[in-house]
């Protein structure tokens, strides 16, 4: 069987929760003559074996190895392919579908180019984009313009050794085109964005910015490609100092707007927002003081009810009280009347005379 045009390793090392979405951006290319070929580069986070060990997507395969960092997990990929053109590509990054398309027919266009990169638009939790202009010299020598995916010839990475191995922290793929243009081959950037690049919290990337592992890097690419770096250090020179004056005049465009615009904004809104707090303040209380208010209402309405239902129920007991004193009064008026009576002093022998038996009676 022919082989295909272009071989696309895959490197992954306990990526597995990206690995689909990134295969598949290579499935869904236009261009069709690929392989794909997965490097696991000694994955032990559970979910990525679990991924990989039941992987099964024509043009696909996956290879295994300990862990040899990513400049080595690139060359054991290659190594395994056969495409005339290279492309390696993250396990959490995406090409979008034309890229292999445009950038097989910028190459076979041009014999003397050795590769061909391109802009990308990255997303995750940071968003911008990266449009490089040049990928010659000294551009390339004042900083990276050329992505880890472009598309390169298979004859070409070989004849300068591959990703070097012992670059494990970062920066292999931009000391691999610093080396190539080196030996005089030639790259070019298609100026259209075809390649999304993942922003994560804990990415190479980041921890190669993180103190001072990229100055170090730096300094060793440098170090391994010497002759280039003296032959363009007058541009290079001139490029920093543009970059530092072209710093020192943003710094100062910042100072005099924080100085004269925005210092003086900030106080007025200062004691804006310090007013509008103390209203926000005022209004608090009055809230609270209105609720107050209007609980006190409520309990003065509810003592009310009950101050009437009281006084209401004063009335009723008065009213017994005196239908009770004009009882008692007609009885005694009757007891006065009984007792001025003929019939009551005609039967005074008989009651004396009854009185006296219970006496004697006991």
């Amino acid at each position: 069987m022919s082989s295909p045009r272009i071989s696309v390793v895959v490197t992954c090392h306990n990526l597995g929760a990206y690995l689909g979405a990134a295969v598949d951006s290579v499935l869904e290319q236009t261009f069709r003559d690929f392989e794909v070929v997965i490097v696991d580069d000694g994955s032990t986070e559970p979910e990525t074996l679990k991924v990989l060990e039941r992987y099964e997507r024509p043009p696909t395969r996956v290879l295994r190895t300990e862990n040899r960092g990513l400049p080595g997990a690139r060359n054991l990929g290659v190594s395994a392919s056969s495409g005339a053109y290279v492309c390696c590509l993250d396990a959490d990054d995406l090409l979008l579908p034309s890229w292999l398309e445009k950038a097989a027919a910028v190459l076979d266009a041009d014999a003397g180019l050795a590769y061909v990169s391109h802009w990308l638009r990255a997303f995750g939790d940071r968003e911008w984009d990266w449009t490089p202009e040049s990928c010659a010299f000294p551009a390339l020598l004042d900083r990276n313009t050329v992505n880890g995916a472009a598309l390169v010839r298979r004859d070409a990475l070989l004849a300068v050794g591959g990703y070097d191995e012992s670059m494990r922290q970062g920066c292999e793929d931009w000391e691999l085109w610093v080396r190539l243009t080196a030996r005089g081959y030639r790259g070019t950037i298609l100026k259209e964005v075809h390649f999304l690049y993942r922003q994560r919290p804990d990415s190479m990337t980041r921890a190669m910015h993180r103190g001072a592992i990229h100055p170090a890097i730096f300094g060793e690419i440098v170090r391994r490609n010497e002759g280039a770096f003296r032959e363009h250090l007058g541009p290079l020179l001139r490029r920093r100092h543009r970059e530092i004056v072209d710093l020192k005049r943003t710094a100062f465009d910042l100072d005099h707007e924080w100085a004269f615009v925005r210092e003086p904004e900030r106080s007025f809104w200062q004691v804006e927002v310090e007013a509008r707090r103390r209203k926000l303040a005022s209004l608090e209380a009055a809230r609270a003081l209105r609720e107050r208010a209007e609980a006190l209402e409520a309990r003065s309405a509810e003592l009310g009810s009950e101050l009437e239902a009281s006084r209401l129920e004063r009335e009723a007991t008065r009213q017994e009280a005196d239908a009770a004193r004009r009882e008692a009064d007609a009885a005694l008026r009757q007891a006065e009347a009984l007792e001025t009576s003929l019939s009551w002093r005609l039967t005074a022998p008989l009651r004396a005379a009854h009185r006296a038996l219970f006496r004697l009676l006991g």
